[in-house]
């Protein structure tokens, strides 16, 4: 049980870094363009910055997911294709053979 707890509570801090990161960068940003700590405008402008890594994050996230094989290939009418194709250049075989072996 004591292990467990361990765990969870490493695993918590260590998915909290990724935050903690972004919150100092956007402190060390606001106080480089010359904002003082404490003030209003400090702390508008933080915010601003985090809500932006935060797009982002979501953006980057969102092209990975987005990425997919673009031509599905059966790939033993692939190889057939390849062994039987004569007179062209391996290039032209590779075009051809996925062009007529696609799953559809």
């Amino acid at each position: 049980m004591k292990k467990l707890l361990g765990i969870v509570v490493l695993g918590l801090l260590w998915c909290n870094s990724g935050y903690s990161e972004d919150s100092v960068s956007a402190k060390k940003a606001c106080r480089n363009i010359g904002f003082e700590p404490g003030t209003e405008k400090y702390i508008k402008c933080k915010f601003e910055f985090l809500k932006e890594f935060e797009t982002q994050k979501e953006m980057k996230l969102n092209k990975l997911k987005s990425i997919e094989p673009v031509i599905k290939i059966d790939f033993g009418c692939y190889n057939r294709c390849k062994e039987s194709v004569k007179g062209m250049s391996i290039l032209s075989i590779n075009s051809f053979c996925r062009s007529q072996c696609q799953l559809k």
